[in-house]
């Protein structure tokens, strides 16, 4: 529930890919779902067997959290340029969720604290 209740690319991906196709959030889901299982399997079967000292856990907080404030701070310098409508199409959404997932430091850093226990 923690990590569901943290706003973050894949919710804003789905917001904007959802008013475009009906089919665009059990898409995004499946696209999501491709990164996450294996990575659970990963946690549980490898990674479950180290432990990850505090400093490493605070570099890669600080890493993802200077990654977000640096995505911040791009979409609002972009928010007033007009793009040109493209149709979306399923292999979008899903690519959406693949894509958004994989590149999320949020989602990243959760799984290797939260996520572990």
């Amino acid at each position: 529930m923690s990590g569901v209740m943290l706003p973050g690319p894949l919710f804003a991906v789905t917001i904007e890919k959802a008013s475009k196709r009906q089919t665009a959030g059990a898409l995004i889901a499946l696209g999501h779902g491709v990164i996450e299982f294996p990575l659970m399997f990963l946690i549980f079967f490898v990674l479950s067997q180290f432990v990850i000292p505090d400093s490493v856990q605070s570099a890669i907080g600080l890493i993802g959290g200077a990654l977000m404030i640096y995505m911040g701070v791009q979409a609002f310098r972009n928010r007033n340029k007009e793009e040109k409508a493209q149709p979306s199409s399923k292999r979008d959404s899903l690519l959406a969720g693949i894509w958004t997932t994989a590149a999320n430091a949020g989602f990243i850093l959760w799984w290797l604290t939260i996520g572990t226990a």
